[in-house]
């Protein structure tokens, strides 16, 4: 490797954390709770998900996303409804109160990345595009990378069928 493709890999590496670290505070703190919890709320908000796909999308194990959830279900942010044909199976919904928070959750989201972007000229932000998206698909390449991925995501902004992070394309 050049100097040049060393300086372009740790640029890229240290913007990636600080976006990863920009959007973690802001949206941590649209919530009032830290780690996963943001990242919980969207899903269910989205997805209206099991425990399983939860832990899947959060790559939680079965006790940390089932501890996750009563702390959400405890802030009245969530609800289980139980399956008619089996009382161990839940789907996990949003309460009014958890919506509220989700909607400012993606707010603080978009609000952290138009201040990052908001450097770039229109061109610029069409070119940067296509190229996160370029490399965006060839780093998703199943169902679970995909869901982890974009657990933070608008899927109104961005639907699955020109998501580059959608591996069933």
């Amino acid at each position: 490797m050049n100097q040049s493709e060393l300086r372009l890999l740790n640029i890229m590496g240290a913007f990636c954390l600080s976006v990863s670290d920009r959007i973690s505070a802001a949206t941590s703190e649209a919530l009032g709770m830290n780690a996963s919890y943001p990242s919980a709320l969207v899903q269910i908000g989205l997805f209206s998900n099991q425990l399983s796909n939860l832990q899947s999308a959060l790559t939680l194990g079965q006790s940390a996303a089932t501890r996750l959830v009563q702390k959400l279900e405890e802030q009245g942010l969530v609800y289980k409804e139980r399956a008619v044909t089996d009382s161990r199976s839940a789907t996990l919904h949003l309460t009014n109160k958890g919506s509220g928070k989700m909607q400012k959750i993606l707010k603080e989201r978009y609000s952290v990345l138009e201040q990052l972007i908001s450097p770039l000229k229109e061109e610029e932000k069409d070119i940067f595009l296509e190229l996160i998206s370029k490399i965006l698909e060839k780093t998703v390449t199943d169902r679970q990378t995909s869901d982890s991925v974009c657990r933070l995501c608008d899927l109104d902004a961005c639907p699955q069928e020109c998501c580059p992070a959608e591996p069933l394309k």
